[in-house]
């Protein structure tokens, strides 16, 4: 895959407008997923129980692309995405699970063009979903914050170009992250709730570089983390800050993370952090796994099968760990969803849940 390619898929911007993110909902650990297909495609929901996996239907799910999901309580209570049609524009869906199953909630209308592409919840009262608009072509960020009984509209301010989040944070502080689009490039984009307006804050990149954040999330042990990828047009690079002392801090990865690596997701665990990614060489994509414990930093080993694998997104509840991304097996030019789970301190992505629905490219 050349380099052009690379940062085409991962573009933020593609993830909102391109690629199909299936639903999954859980039980005992959610299983969400990215993958490029038909934008019209509709993938069901996955469970994990004891027994084994089992497809969920969600309500309005006929219509609808899942984007993401938000576990509180060791469960998972929020599913959002947006509905589409053949010749009907995107809107906000939401979806919430309550004592007496899954229901539908309404979402405020937030333009004619319009769509949520993540989700974090801090209670069952407190969370939010960020997502965007179309405004003349050019994608504008939406924030919506959950008070116990609605979703009210709370977006930061948009601007001239480009403006997209890509994921969001809730708890003692909340952060939404993306990029914004300049002449040189897009640039990270992360705003603070402070009280009842967006603060936004400059997250550095190495000089003469350009990129885009793909994921935030941390808590009060951790500190809070924003992850994506950086780019000089010759190779792609991780880009990993720290919310620290008033302001963002690059921080680095243990060496060896090889060649055009981009980090797509973060999530924590008490006191330890998790970053998951990939890099690719050309011929083939590895997974990356890095845990970060009050010693440091650690690369956890992964067991993946022949071919390629890419791993997009963690996390981990009910005291299990799973993994989620694609995976393509040597000769065949399609690629499956593939989900792995954390075993004994390394990552298995030799299993894959029987019958789940996905789409390939």
């Amino acid at each position: 895959m050349s380099l052009r390619d690379l940062i085409r898929r991962w573009l933020p911007a593609l993830i909102v407008t391109a690629l199909l993110i299936p639903v999954a909902s859980v039980e005992a650990a959610p299983v969400p997923a990215r993958s490029e297909a038909d934008a019209e495609r509709v993938v069901d929901a996955t469970a994990c129980h004891s027994s084994g996996w089992r497809t969920v239907k969600l309500p309005g799910a006929s219509r609808a692309i899942g984007m993401d999901l938000a576990t509180s309580g060791g469960k998972v209570r929020w599913v959002v995405g947006m509905s589409a049609g053949a010749s009907t524009p995107r809107q906000p869906w939401i979806v919430r699970r309550t004592t007496s199953g899954w229901k539908q909630v309404r979402a405020p209308r937030v333009g004619a063009d319009a769509g949520l592409v993540a989700v974090a919840a801090s209670s069952k009262s407190r969370a939010w979903a960020v997502g965007f608009r179309v405004r003349s072509r050019d994608l504008q960020p939406v924030a919506l914050r959950w008070n116990g009984s609605s979703w009210r509209v709370q977006s930061p301010p948009g601007s001239s170009n480009t403006t997209a989040l890509t994921d969001v944070v809730s708890g003692a502080q909340t952060w939404a992250v993306g990029y914004r689009t300049t002449a040189r490039g897009p640039r990270p984009y992360a705003v603070r709730r402070v009280g009842s307006r967006w603060v936004r804050h400059t997250v550095p990149v190495k000089s003469g570089h350009f990129g885009a954040l793909t994921a935030v999330g941390g808590n009060a042990k951790t500190g809070y983390w924003a992850a994506g990828w950086q780019s000089d047009r010759l190779g792609i690079k991780p880009l990993l800050a720290r919310w620290q002392g008033g302001r963002w801090q690059a921080k680095a990865l243990p060496a060896g993370t090889g060649p055009d690596t981009l980090l797509t997701g973060v999530t924590t665990n008490g006191p330890r952090l998790w970053v998951v990614g990939f890099h690719d060489d050309g011929s083939r994509q590895t997974a990356l796994l890095f845990r970060r414990d009050p010693e440091g930093w650690t690369r956890v080993p992964a067991s993946p099968p022949s071919g390629s694998v890419q791993a997009d997104d963690l996390v981990i509840t009910g005291g299990q760990a799973f993994i989620s991304g694609g995976a393509r097996a040597e000769g065949r030019a399609s690629t499956a969803h593939a989900t792995a789970v954390l075993r004994g301190g390394a990552l298995d992505l030799t299993r894959r849940p029987a019958g789940i629905k996905g789409s390939t490219y």
